[in-house]
């Protein structure tokens, strides 16, 4: 579903497509929180670096720590 809001972001406006993709991540997060209590630490964190680099069209190769925390995610222990 990322992948997919990477087509429509050129479309809207920067805010709206912020909301999107953190309203994505935070909804699946919370419907799937039972589902997702056995799933490796990485790949959780993998969605969350994701959703932010998407946002700030960051490249695979930027550290991704300062934009977690300018959304407030904390890093999957």
């Amino acid at each position: 579903m990322i992948r997919q809001l990477r087509t429509i972001k050129r479309s809207v406006p920067a805010d709206t497509f912020q909301g999107l993709v953190m309203s994505l991540i935070l909804s699946r997060l919370d419907y799937g929180n039972a589902a997702l209590a056995g799933l490796p630490a990485n790949q959780l964190q993998a969605v969350m670096n994701a959703g932010a680099r998407l946002i700030f069209n960051a490249n695979r190769r930027e550290h991704v720590t300062p934009l977690l925390c300018q959304f407030h995610w904390l890093r999957v222990p």
